[in-house]
């Protein structure tokens, strides 16, 4: 059995079956997690969550219940692109991170991000330098390019296969 208790950040909420969402949730310190929440926790995506996970097996599907939440978008809910730069963050990184690994440089940039939304005038500035960082941490350097990236996919994708 597994438990832990943990800070992160909500990047996907989905239904699943009839009373449970399912979530991804970006931790601290175990990483990019999904679990099953009651649907009458009302969260959303980018929530800044503390959490009590538990599971029968170290590698299925566990539980999460929420014990603190701070939802970032009631600052600036009607400036529309502050909403879908949050929402687009969200998507690339539940995208790019795999699951149960800990990414603690990646989660220290999205926590900056976070921060910074609700003071931050220049929105286009923060967002590139996130998403600029973020391919630097994984591991693109200073100047992606689409050959560099398209073969890095295809040796993952190749180790995935030899691997299954």
């Amino acid at each position: 059995m597994t438990e832990w208790d943990d800070t992160g950040f909500v990047l996907l909420k989905k239904p699943y079956r009839g009373a449970y969402s399912i979530i991804h949730v970006f931790t601290k310190e175990h990483g990019k997690v999904a679990g099953l929440i009651r649907k009458t926790s009302t969260i959303s995506s980018f929530a800044n969550i503390y959490v009590f996970y538990n599971s029968r097996y170290s590698n299925g599907l566990g539980f999460f219940k929420i014990l603190n939440c701070k939802e970032l978008w009631v600052h600036f809910m009607y400036d529309l692109l502050k909403m879908k730069m949050l929402d687009n963050i969200c998507n690339v990184l539940n995208f790019v991170l795999p699951l149960n690994s800990n990414e603690s440089e990646i989660y220290d940039l999205t926590e900056f991000v976070y921060n910074e939304i609700p003071r931050c005038s220049n929105v286009f500035n923060l967002y590139q330098t996130f998403h600029k960082k973020l391919l630097e941490l994984l591991g693109y350097g200073n100047n992606p390019n689409k050959e560099h990236i398209v073969a890095q996919i295809n040796n993952m994708l190749n180790t995935v296969q030899s691997v299954a």
